[in-house]
């Protein structure tokens, strides 16, 4: 089978680490058990740039959060990652797109791209560092929160609020003790729209802890809407979003929707329907 495979250089374990190395070793691996690499592409947007096209994406934990790694059922220890990397099969799964750029996970406005830009400023060395500068930064933040007038309509609502945190995601979080922000069903084909209307510091930690202890649809301090296509203003002059980790600056109105099935991914095999959870 033809695989495409992604190193992203800025990675949070593959900063570390020789990627030349690490190239050759999947590589060798991955030959050895009858995968034709088809290329290797090191770059951070190469979903988009596979959208559609057939070629199958194989995704590595080599960042810090590896969220959509976590999307896809791969194991985060890297041997084994590669050794399932192997071994699975190709599945079809969706991508979200905000005005033309597409994002495999989540884009977020408000209090999270402030994070990572205060995060940024403190500078780290080590995936365990920038954990630690993400906590930080994320308590320096929630003391002015910063809120936003945003309206968002869907086919079939209308909705303005103010709030200090929305995200909208490729397919709603799933929900558990720990469970890190990323959905278990990468194919729902749904995006989910998540709203905190937290502006006092100690709303928005609560709101954080549930969120930490895997809280996203029994958060009581967030509001969640679904829907296939979603338009988002803000009032400000400038609006810079966290686009899966990236810090981008986006035209208003942003449009979101669901491009259900475009992205053909390496994935381990015998996970549930994902469509049950649409």
């Amino acid at each position: 089978m033809k695989t495409a495979l992604v190193l992203n250089r800025a990675g949070g374990s593959l900063a570390r680490l020789d990627p030349n190395r690490i190239a050759g070793d999947i590589v060798d691996r991955l030959g050895a058990a009858g995968h034709d690499l088809d290329r290797f592409v090191v770059v951070s947007a190469a979903a988009g740039a596979l959208a559609g096209t057939g070629v199958a994406l194989g995704v590595l934990p080599l960042g810090t959060l590896n969220l959509f790694a976590c999307s896809l059922g791969m194991p985060i220890d890297y041997d084994k990652a590669l050794d399932a990397l192997a071994s699975s099969a190709a599945r079809e799964v969706d991508l979200g797109e905000v005005n033309g750029m597409s994002f495999v996970n989540h884009v977020s406005l408000g209090l999270h791209p402030r994070v990572i830009r205060l995060r940024e400023r403190s500078g780290y060395s080590s995936r365990a560092g920038k954990l630690a500068a993400d906590v930080k930064a994320w308590l320096r933040a929630v003391r002015r929160p910063g809120p936003l007038d945003i309206s968002a309509r869907t086919a079939g609502r209308s909705m303005h609020r103010r709030v200090s945190l929305a995200v909208v995601a490729n397919n709603r979080f799933g929900e558990g003790l720990g469970h890190l922000p990323h959905s278990d069903h990468p194919s729902a084909g749904r995006l989910a729209l998540y709203l905190s209307g937290s502006l006092t510091r100690g709303d928005l930690l609560r709101m954080s802890g549930a969120a930490l202890l895997g809280q996203w649809q029994a958060n009581p301090r967030l509001e969640m809407v679904t829907a296939d296509e979603i338009e988002v203003r803000v009032r400000s002059r400038r609006v810079i979003a966290s686009v899966d980790g990236e810090l981008v600056r986006l035209d208003q109105p942003m449009r979101f929707r669901s491009r259900r099935g475009v992205l053909k991914v390496m994935a381990p095999t015998g996970r549930p329907d994902d469509t049950a959870s649409a």
